[in-house]
């Protein structure tokens, strides 16, 4: 990442200078077809995402029901010998695991999913600020419409963009 910083630095340069290109990135058509691919895979990966964690939370869900279950029914020593409780306390230990479980669960696929929502910003944001110098300019704009939009919306608006 340095390398392709530091060899499009003096290139920068040239471009600010530039009173037509100033605050644009001129890359080629195939970098920018490249980048509208990678946004609609990342779009994938992010519905993914966001159903894994739909997943996550349910079974989350589920375990708090059954905490409440278990809290409602309070297995009491005084009444019986220490062992009559060993069951209610291993299975109290182990919702406690599967929760610690879940919740790591649920902390890495947002994380995950944080990421590529900032990666498709990202690329959203390069579309919108290149400059491509050859042809496709009414489809050039199409879709630099499309990637001003929030995330979820500039996907699906680049599928309906078709070139002319």
């Amino acid at each position: 990442m340095r390398v392709r910083f530091d060899l499009f630095c003096g290139f920068s340069l040239l471009l600010l200078s530039t009173p037509a290109l100033r605050g644009q990135v001129l890359i080629t058509e195939a970098e920018w077809r490249a980048a509208i691919k990678d946004v609609a895979k990342s779009s994938h990966q992010i519905k993914s995402l966001e159903a894994q964690l739909h997943d996550v939370t349910a079974r989350g869900e589920q375990l708090e029901r059954e905490e409440e279950s278990l809290d409602s029914n309070p297995c009491s020593s005084s009444g019986s010998s220490r062992n009559d409780c060993t069951a209610y306390n291993n299975e109290e230990q182990a919702l406690e695991q599967n929760k610690q479980a879940l919740l790591l669960e649920w902390q890495a696929d947002e994380q995950e999913l944080r990421s590529i929502e900032d990666h498709v910003t990202g690329q959203l944001g390069r579309i919108r600020s290149s400059k491509i110098l050859a042809g496709h300019e009414v489809w050039t704009q199409r879709v630099k419409k499309c990637a001003a939009l929030p995330p979820i919306d500039a996907v699906a608006c680049l599928d309906t963009v078709k070139e002319d």
